[in-house]
């Protein structure tokens, strides 16, 4: 199994650590002491499962884009 940091950005002031583990892409953010997490398990098209590189580069963006924009939601809903 091999996890992979994609991307690390703050959002009001909270970090967002958006990272891989196989096919789950998972967001991790800490408020308050606490971890909040949550994951998108997006599988492969079928023709990519043959490739050492399941997901194209637009798909790996666009995965990261939809992994960010619900990191967003949680944490307006935390500081609402």
């Amino acid at each position: 199994m091999k996890i992979k940091v994609l991307k690390k950005i703050d959002y009001k002031g909270l970090p967002v650590y958006i990272r891989r583990i196989d096919k789950l892409f998972e967001y991790l953010i800490i408020y308050k002491g606490n971890l909040f997490s949550h994951y998108l398990d997006i599988k492969p098209s079928w023709n990519r499962r043959f490739f050492k590189e399941k997901y194209t580069e637009k798909q790996l963006e666009d995965i990261i884009k939809v992994s960010i924009k619900s990191a967003e939601i949680t944490i307006d809903k935390l500081l609402k």
